[in-house]
């Protein structure tokens, strides 16, 4: 347990005599008084200025870190969006090459040197009135999938239930 204990407060004749004073109290405080609220007015600016600046840092800190997420998102979108056009231009070419592979004709009567839209879309109506054009897609007939796909047609399955 802590106790306290008053002690007297010491008199100014009870102050040892070697401390000598050139000068009188009142000139001394006259002359530190206005060097201390100067040290305090400096600390106070400097202290704001420290702060101002870890403020400053702080909100860098921020805007890089949201920058940095803003690339990530950003190149994500894009190797997404590479990676699509360069599957489907490689789903074109197969396509292509598998059309001149087959030589099959289905597709519709080749187009004339003087066809147009015009004239494709009134040939086109004609095969929709006669019912010559399928009501679903027909099934692709790619060389990997001929055996896979005449497999599932022996099993009973349509191509459209396999997706």
């Amino acid at each position: 347990k802590v106790e306290k204990e008053k002690v007297k407060s010491t008199k100014a004749k009870e102050i040892e005599n070697d401390v000598i004073f050139d000068q009188t109290p009142d000139v001394i405080l006259n002359s530190m008084l206005p060097l201390y609220l100067n040290s305090q007015l400096l600390s106070i600016l400097f202290d704001s200025q420290a702060s101002e600046l870890s403020s400053r840092m702080t909100a860098m800190k921020a805007a890089t870190d949201n920058a940095k997420e803003v690339k990530k998102k950003l190149l994500r979108i894009f190797h997404k969006k590479r990676q699509a056009s360069i599957t489907a231009e490689i789903a074109e070419i197969s396509a292509g090459a598998l059309s001149m592979e087959d030589g099959d004709k289905s597709a519709g009567p080749p187009l004339g040197l003087f066809d147009n839209e015009e004239s494709a879309s009134e040939d086109f109506l004609k095969e929709l009135e006669s019912g010559s054009v399928p009501d679903s897609p027909q099934m692709p007939d790619g060389p990997e999938d001929r055996g896979e796909l005449k497999n599932l047609q022996k099993a009973g399955l349509k191509y459209t239930e396999m997706m």
